[in-house]
């Protein structure tokens, strides 16, 4: 069922339903898409989709950076957190990848060149250059999460407070997609809730969660007993904050646009098993605190910390091209009209 009355939405659950549809795609003027980049685990989609490519829109404008920001050795460290997460899986999900790859080389035609890419920003472009050709119209626009910053009114919390921006680490359909485990559960919220309490102690303010859209709302008030658990507000949240507490959530956006202080943190676990924690702080100029080990007052003062032309450079290269362009697709209707 749609959250809109007006949208008609179907669940496809396998590709001979998807070319059930096949009639919607012939007569469609423009259809877009939030698959992200052609890959093995969505590549039959593309190809179905191939036929279509010239009037097709991929859309990100919900990114995170790819790559990181002058790290050293970050491919060995990825392949390292990617042999321990994955584990018994590595091998296979890695041979999956290989063939996808080496189709990609000698079979140039399964690639779908898109009409139109919508985009958030320079480095979203960047990720995307191997999947566009010259004649892709690219549509500057804007994160979504931008146009919700400035809807954001009135302060929900009369308390000075930070925001834990919760990516359900534990129970995150990605993962399990992935077959990948980056931490245990029972030690994770242990060193979570024990860090949150350090903070309240030390830096006069409340912590508040602010729990992913797709996680158990019940499970988390359970996890974080002794703090304020909310779920669909974390624009409001995040605006009247004295800072977030993350790992590597795409909500990190809205402190980026309201200038919050960022802590960056990981877990002896995730060292090891998750490398996205590593890659986001490197555009910040930042390594994650590891809250498995001993910390003190000063060094997360240093860790939040954040220079203001990190702040400014992730702005453009991942939520907008400048503070005033508009979201949305209204160029690119107009040429169709036309």
């Amino acid at each position: 069922n749609s959250r809109k009355q007006d949208l008609q939405t179907i669940f496809i659950k396998n590709l001979s339903q998807l070319n059930n549809l096949k009639i919607f795609f012939d007569e469609s003027d423009l259809i877009f898409s939030i698959l992200g980049s052609q890959n093995e685990l969505n590549d039959s989609i593309f190809r179905f989709l191939k036929p279509y490519e010239r009037k097709i829109c991929l859309v990100n404008i919900s990114a995170l950076p790819l790559r990181p920001y002058n790290l050293k050795f970050f491919v060995f460290r990825k392949l390292y957190c990617g042999i321990l997460s994955e584990n018994k899986f590595f091998l296979k999900n890695k041979f999956k990848k290989t063939i996808f790859l080496i189709k990609k080389v000698f079979l140039k035609n399964i690639i779908l060149k898109p009409g139109y890419f919508a985009a958030c920003g320079d480095e979203v472009i960047k990720n995307m250059s191997n999947s566009l050709d010259k004649e892709t119209n690219i549509i500057k626009t804007c994160s979504y999460d931008f146009v919700l910053s400035k809807l954001v009114k009135k302060r929900l919390l009369n308390y000075k407070y930070f925001v834990f921006l919760d990516e359900n680490i534990v129970n995150h359909s990605d993962f399990k997609i992935l077959n990948k485990s980056v931490e245990k559960e029972d030690i994770y919220y242990s060193e979570l809730n024990k860090l949150f309490s350090y903070i309240e102690t030390n830096f006069n303010a409340k912590v508040v969660i602010a729990t992913h859209p797709r996680a158990d709302l019940e499970y988390n008030k359970k996890k974080f007993p002794k703090y304020n658990v909310f779920i669909g507000i974390t624009p409001q949240l995040m605006k009247y904050s004295e800072g977030c507490i993350t790992h590597a959530s795409t909500s990190i956006n809205f402190a980026v646009i309201f200038d919050k202080p960022i802590l960056f943190i990981t877990t002896d676990r995730m060292k090891k098993r998750r490398y996205a924690n590593e890659l986001l702080s490197s555009w910040f100029n930042k390594k994650p605190l590891n809250i498995s080990k001993s910390y003190n007052y000063g060094k997360i003062i240093s860790s939040i910390k954040i220079k203001k032309k990190y702040m400014n450079q992730y702005f453009n290269k991942f939520i907008s091209f400048s503070e005033d362009i508009e979201f949305g697709f209204g160029s690119l209707i107009d040429s169709l009209k036309n």
